[in-house]
């Protein structure tokens, strides 16, 4: 009787651990928030959190900037190169900004997470991230276009030009 109820006990010790493996590896944890319950998900590793666009903007900014650079070693006014290496700058600081940014709100709401004024926060920062993103396209397929042209002349330039003025005028950051 006693080596049937050490079985029993060593089952439901075993069930228990697996349970228990299994609901840690999960990904997102629900909590709801009172007083009327509303759910809402946390991520139980930060990294999970951060959406898919945002690694598509930090994969598109490196690619404006290797494009920056390209444009860079073309034989340009001052003028316009000095444009050309601000905008690099702007986009290597935005990328450590926008980083620390998002790091920091997601804390701040996997911290309090039934704060709706701070989740509200967080998902308005993805959606600037998200535009952001969109503005980086835009300037991402100009300079592509304009890399790729074998003659740089005043038309080329100006487009350029506007370009930059164009991401400046709309990026978030």
């Amino acid at each position: 009787m006693k080596k049937h109820l050490k079985f029993k006990k060593s089952i439901i010790l075993t069930v228990t651990m697996m349970i228990g493996l299994f609901l840690s590896c999960t990904t997102k944890r629900i909590i709801y928030c009172p007083p009327s319950n509303e759910p809402v998900v946390i991520y139980k590793k930060a990294n999970r959190a951060f959406p898919t666009y945002v690694k598509t903007f930090e994969s598109n900014l490196k690619g404006s900037i290797k494009l920056a650079k390209d444009i860079e070693a073309i034989e340009l006014e001052t003028s316009i190169k000095n444009k050309v290496t601000a905008l690099r700058e702007k986009l290597n600081q935005t990328n450590i900004t926008w980083e620390n940014l998002l790091k920091g709100a997601y804390m701040a709401f996997e911290g309090v997470p039934c704060d709706k004024d701070i989740r509200g926060r967080y998902f308005q920062l993805l959606d600037n991230i998200r535009a952001d993103n969109l503005a980086l396209q835009e300037l991402s397929a100009t300079l592509d276009a304009l890399t790729s042209k074998s003659n740089f002349g005043p038309s080329e330039t100006r487009k350029l030009e506007s370009s930059i003025q164009k991401y400046f005028s709309n990026a978030k950051l």
